[in-house]
């Protein structure tokens, strides 16, 4: 038995080169792999990953899967109501549905109130946002350190002959 490709699967062309010394393939995009697929080098245009810039990266994908998910919120919440158009649309579809249902609850519980006012007011959104750190570094000189030290031995000494006066 014979392993045939399908007709419709079109395979990525590449050229072998050679690359740090060992064989590579590179492909039509400008990316540069080893025999197994591996990425030997970054794709041209692009920066590479460090310490530094990791935090906007990642924040960049966030924003990204963020927004894809308000389009597809947006889409389904028009599927409901067609004059909806943005996220606020939608969001204000979801407290006047929770809205209705509260109403038609006789004794509501005070969580559900809760939930709805967050819903309504945002505070939510507030509450759950991280605490901002801020830190202080202050670097002294060696002259510095050494006058600071000088001033609590002396008042290490100090302290000792007042017990001792005593």
């Amino acid at each position: 038995m014979t392993n045939t490709p399908l007709s419709t699967t079109t395979l990525p062309k590449y050229e072998v080169i050679e690359f740090n010394g060992r064989p590579a393939r590179r492909y039509q995009d400008g990316a540069i792999r080893d025999e197994r697929g591996r990425m030997l080098a970054n794709l041209p245009g692009t920066k590479p990953i460090t310490q530094e810039n990791t935090h906007e990266l990642a924040r960049l994908r966030v924003e990204k899967y963020r927004r894809a998910a308000l389009r597809r919120i947006v889409g389904e919440a028009q599927s409901v109501d067609p004059s909806v158009s943005t996220g606020a649309d939608a969001y204000a579809i979801v407290a006047a549905k929770q809205w209705a249902a509260l109403m038609d609850y006789d004794k509501p519980r005070i969580d559900e109130l809760k939930t709805l006012r967050d819903l309504m007011t945002g505070l939510e959104a507030v509450n759950d946002a991280p605490a901002q750190v801020v830190t202080h570094v202050h670097q002294m000189d060696a002259d510095t350190v050494a006058l600071l030290e000088q001033i609590a031995q002396a008042q290490t000494h100090t302290r000792s002959e007042i017990i001792d006066a005593e």
